[in-house]
């Protein structure tokens, strides 16, 4: 079947739970076709956000803190980073940022700018979602997915 003849097909076709009726059911089928063309779905991305941080022990270095999604974790060791070396929200901003088609967090938020220094991963959350929201989409919470 070609590309064409199977996007015939589709256009004509109006799934019901149990039920397939097409073109030769009827006008009735086509008619709820037409109605339904108008609707469209809006579209999804995925994203997938990868991170890592180095980390040491904080007898060595004493300012060095482990946070995940926010929260500073009681740990002998700490995390080596630019910012605040939040692992779980940086994949969340490269997730975000790579579904729109955008520069990973290093490239956006770059460690040679002294402005990022220190700054916790919120702020780079936030803005990771303005950008998301100036393309007309949004994240859904219940179909993000994280792995430690």
């Amino acid at each position: 079947m070609s590309a064409s003849a199977f996007a015939s097909m589709v256009a004509a076709a109006r799934l019901t739970p149990g039920r397939v009726t097409t073109r030769k059911s009827g006008t009735r089928a086509r008619q709820s076709v037409r109605a339904n063309a108008t609707k469209v779905s809006p579209p999804f991305r995925v994203g997938h956000g990868f991170d890592l941080h180095r980390l040491e022990l904080r007898t060595e270095f004493p300012d060095l803190r482990l946070i995940l999604g926010g929260v500073e974790l009681e740990h002998d060791r700490g995390c080596v980073a630019h910012s605040d070396g939040d692992v779980l929200l940086h994949c969340v901003v490269d997730a975000i940022t790579g579904a729109l088609g955008l520069p990973d967090i290093g490239q956006l938020f770059p460690d040679n700018d002294p402005k990022w220094k220190g700054c916790t991963s919120d702020v780079f959350v936030a803005e990771a979602c303005r950008l998301m929201r100036l393309e007309g989409m949004c994240w859904g919470f219940p179909k993000s997915r994280h792995t430690v």
